[in-house]
């Protein structure tokens, strides 16, 4: 599909720059990036939840009113 990249496109960046390496370990960890994601996962069924309830009286109110 696209076209083929040599090894030397593949280099790591922290090889070039030793420090981004010590900026990658200073990085948010799997624990907090598990957390923002189940945190936006909560959110998003709360929205969901909401939305439901708001079509859920809009089909009372549209029964009612017909």
């Amino acid at each position: 599909m696209g076209k083929a990249t040599r090894k030397k496109d593949i280099t790591p960046l922290a090889d070039e720059d030793p420090s981004m390496e010590e900026n990658a370990q200073q990085g948010p960890t799997l624990r907090d990036v598990i957390q923002v994601i189940t945190a936006t996962m909560e959110a998003v069924e709360t929205k969901i939840d909401t939305l439901g309830a708001d079509l859920s009286n809009l089909r009372d109110d549209h029964y009612r009113l017909a």
